[in-house]
């Protein structure tokens, strides 16, 4: 079941709201009319994203491209670009021309993009070609500063800083490229692996050019604080900018990455004040934000664990992590290429704990072929890790994931720690096994002083994760299995309530698939909570219920005419210009909410009342022979949820005047040859304003019409 729940019920809000123009008239004090917008709160990209990935060339401090390399005559550029380099002496100035013909070549690329791409695939080729020039120049301006002996000249300095700043914008145009290529049919997907090399080697070559930059890690922090803050933006740009520094980082020796996470910390402290404030905002931004799905998880899980997120913001964590991992592996299903796909998570498999959590979240997340993938990833990390720390045992210590852990553990710590145990050291092992224990008795101390919030905090969204607990429990020593026992319970409790409630089907499938088949797992939810299997019938036929509901045909949108003509009725009750607002946003939020319908079964009592008042209705053609006309159905609907053009006003409105003629023609012909009265009319009146849903007639009497009885089929 590949349709989402809640994304069907914002699809029936689009086509009426926003297919309406979601738009009604109102009078203010001078009886002058005044437009009130409908609020809708949609699914749709915040404006903040468009703002926080926008990198001009004046961003990049450099002029906007005249000669680009689809011109014959480019060569000559590049010709004046090697003479300038040969005639500069200064290893800091050749570094710097470097940088600077980096970012003019970037702005090149990300122009022949925009212009180029659409009619001409080839353009990626081309784009690709002159990134590719760009990635050279930072290598080597790399070199050059590797070369630089005085690190305290104040020029290094600037230079440092100006790479840093520019990591941020390079990986910004980066992933829109490669977002770019990847929703392009025509361009293979070699072209996206391509663009994943590059970011990595971007990112490798800046890292190596700070390390040799700088006096000492404090300054490397300085910069890559200075240049997070100094990127144009939203307050929810560091979102970005976090996931960004996660690549550079990588790229670090151990001793330099403790820097850069403390800058990264301050980062995910502002994250967290803004999430914590516009908590809709922060969920929209990440649902639709650009760049590594993995990184994002990883961000994420940061945050999860940072203090100033409360309990229920920790909830949403997990829901956004379901659709970052939803959103990965829709990715992943898109690219065919199996040399393009090792690429999006080679950088997962290099042994650090906190890459393997993301895999094993991922893994939890996926359908049947997409978790047998992340098993083999799981695999290789999990051996990574296992030679990472042979030849340096105490660098386990100082591992992130086990301090998190340690903290503030939650269920998917468990199951890192259980499957990283095997083929260590005895010493190792038993480090391990001390962070278990300590970890389940910080689970029992945290449910008896914090209840509720810790409980949030601890539970995530894998069924997995109660076997993983279950046979944890039985391992640990009785101390340490209060705690277990505890966090079952909690994991379980969320599991059942996710099962009862997530409105997404897409979701609610992978949870059944993951415990059908499960007996473990399926027995501990049952003897807590009952039969499962009853849970899993009543939720498929409640989804069902309502993709058959989505699937019928809605209520016509009420055309302008009929609008001005309820209002005038209104008038002549002697209504209020605020009563007459109130009545026609009554109009739009009704039908808003009535196409959402709330439950399924809301669905089809609305629209069983609508088609009762909407007898003759544009959505209920018949033919001459009394036979339902389907193909005008289908072209009123495409009307009715289409935007809301001046044409298609006109469209519509043409059509509801030829349903009246022949409804007319019916009616005089059922009555002896006479034309509508007046007594018919006020019925019509009558019935809309007792019309509790506060739907408008479809097609709206015209004064002087002398119907005697209702309008029929």
């Amino acid at each position: 079941m590949k349709h989402k729940y809640s994304l069907l019920c914002i699809a029936a809000t689009l086509a009426f709201t926003l297919g309406a123009v979601a738009m009604v008239q109102a009078q203010d004090t001078n009886g002058e009319p005044v437009v009130t917008e409908v609020d809708s709160s949609q699914d749709i990209a915040p404006e903040e994203i468009a703002t926080d990935e926008q990198v001009t060339s004046n961003d990049l401090g450099v002029e906007e491209p005249s000669l680009l390399p689809t011109s014959r005559f480019y060569f000559f550029k590049n010709w004046k670009r090697s003479v300038d380099l040969a005639l500069t002496r200064d290893p800091i100035k050749k570094a710097e021309k470097r940088l600077q013909f980096a970012n003019e070549k970037i702005a090149e690329a990300q122009i022949v993009i925009d212009e180029k791409l659409i009619d001409n695939p080839k353009a990626a080729e081309k784009a690709t070609k002159i990134i590719e020039h760009a990635q050279a120049d930072i290598e080597k301006a790399s070199e050059r500063i590797e070369n630089i002996e005085d690190k305290s000249d104040e020029k290094v300095k600037k230079l440092v800083q100006k790479m840093a700043e520019n990591q941020i914008k390079h990986q910004k145009v980066f992933d829109k490229i490669e977002k770019r290529f990847e929703d392009h049919d025509l361009i293979p997907d070699q072209f996206v692996g391509q663009m994943n090399d590059i970011k990595s080697k971007v990112a490798k070559a800046t890292a190596q050019a700070m390390v040799n930059g700088v006096e000492n890690p404090d300054q490397m922090r300085e910069a890559f604080e200075s240049a997070m803050n100094n990127q144009r933006g939203s307050e929810l740009r560091h979102f970005r900018n976090v996931e960004i520094l996660d690549r550079f980082e990588e790229h670090l020796p151990q001793e330099a990455q403790h820097a850069v996470q403390i800058a990264r910390e301050k980062a995910q402290d502002l994250i967290a004040k803004v999430a914590e404030k516009e908590q809709e905002k922060f969920a929209q931004y990440v649902r639709h934000s650009v760049g590594d799905m993995t990184r994002h998880i990883k961000v994420l899980d940061d945050l999860r664990g940072s203090e100033g997120f409360s309990a229920d913001q920790v909830e949403n964590i997990e829901e956004l992590k379901l659709h970052t991992a939803q959103r990965f592996e829709d990715q992943w299903d898109r690219i065919k290429d199996e040399q393009t796909r090792g690429r999006l998570i080679d950088h997962l498999q290099d042994g650090n704990p906190d890459n393997i959590r993301v895999i094993k979240q991922l893994k939890n997340f996926g359908d049947e072929d997409f978790e047998e993938e992340m098993k083999k990833a799981d695999i290789k990390a999990a051996q990574k890790f296992k030679e990472k720390f042979k030849d340096d045992p105490e660098a386990i210590k100082t591992a992130n994931t086990f301090e998190r852990c340690r903290k503030n553990p939650d269920a998917t710590c468990f199951e890192v720690m259980d499957s990283l145990e095997d083929n260590l050291t005895d010493e190792q092992k038993e480090f391990i096994h001390d962070i278990k224990v300590e970890s389940a008795e910080r689970v029992s101390e945290k449910i008896r002083l914090e209840g509720d919030d810790f409980e949030k905090r601890f539970a995530t969204n894998s069924p997995q994760h109660i076997e993983v607990l279950q046979n944890l429990r039985d391992k640990l020593p009785p101390q340490a299995r209060e705690g277990i026992e505890r966090a079952l319970e909690v994991q379980t409790r969320n599991i059942n309530r996710q099962l009862r409630n997530n409105e997404d089907s897409e979701i609610f499938e992978k949870l059944r698939g993951q415990i059908e088949g499960q007996e473990d797992i399926k027995r501990e939810i049952e003897r807590r909570f009952g039969d499962v299997d009853e849970v899993f019938k009543e939720r498929r036929e409640e989804f069902e219920r309502f993709e058959q509901d989505f699937a019928r045909p809605m209520p016509p949108i009420p055309s302008p005419e009929a609008q001005e003509e309820f209002k005038r009725r209104l008038e002549q009750d002697g209504a209020s210009a605020d009563e007459i607002e109130q009545k026609l946003r009554q109009q739009f939020n009704n039908r808003s909410d009535n196409s959402q319908g709330q439950t399924p079964q809301g669905i089809q009592a609305d629209r069983q009342d609508n088609a009762g008042h909407n007898n003759g209705a544009i959505n209920n053609n018949r033919d001459e022979d009394g036979n339902r006309d389907f193909d005008r159905d289908r072209d009123n609907r495409d009307l009715n949820r289409g935007d809301q053009t001046d044409e298609n006003r006109r469209l519509l409105q043409q059509r509801n005047e030829e349903e009246f003629k022949r409804a007319e023609e019916r009616a005089r012909q059922q009555n002896n040859g006479q034309g509508p009265d007046d007594a018919l009319r006020k019925t019509f009146e009558d019935q809309l304003r007792n019309n509790q849903n506060g739907n408008l007639p479809p097609l709206p009497i015209p004064p002087g019409s002398n119907l005697k009885q209702p309008l029929t089929q």
